[in-house]
């Protein structure tokens, strides 16, 4: 039995998580980072890159140890774990930044005659 990847919805706060990630390829963002870039609040977007992960259009990888030992020297703070967006999540951005049609043949529209 096989699992398919999860399907995640297409909401603002999705897209806005996503680009925030394509806007920043190549360069290490965790957490914390995509909620100020974003102006999300951590309990939106830790489980959405969750759920973005687990559906294959996020990768994720924790800071090396090494690292984080000498900044946990410094700056008293929790290991962090880095995102970026994959090609998965790049195609699924650049579908929902797609224009919707305005309306659907043969479904009639709000003040037209039926």
């Amino acid at each position: 039995m096989t699992s398919q990847p999860k399907r995640v919805r297409m909401t603002l706060p999705t897209i806005t998580v996503l680009d925030v990630l394509a806007n920043a390829a190549g360069e290490d963002i965790h957490g914390l980072e995509v909620c100020s870039r974003a102006h999300l609040g951590t309990g939106t977007v830790y489980p959405m890159l969750s759920r973005l992960e687990k559906a294959g259009m996020v990768a994720a990888r924790w800071e090396d140890d090494q690292i984080w030992q000498e900044a946990a020297d410094k700056e008293w703070r929790p290991r962090r774990r880095y995102y970026e967006i994959t090609g998965a999540g790049m195609a699924a951005l650049t579908q929902a930044r797609q224009p919707k049609p305005q309306y659907r043949p043969g479904i009639a529209q709000p003040g037209s005659a039926s």
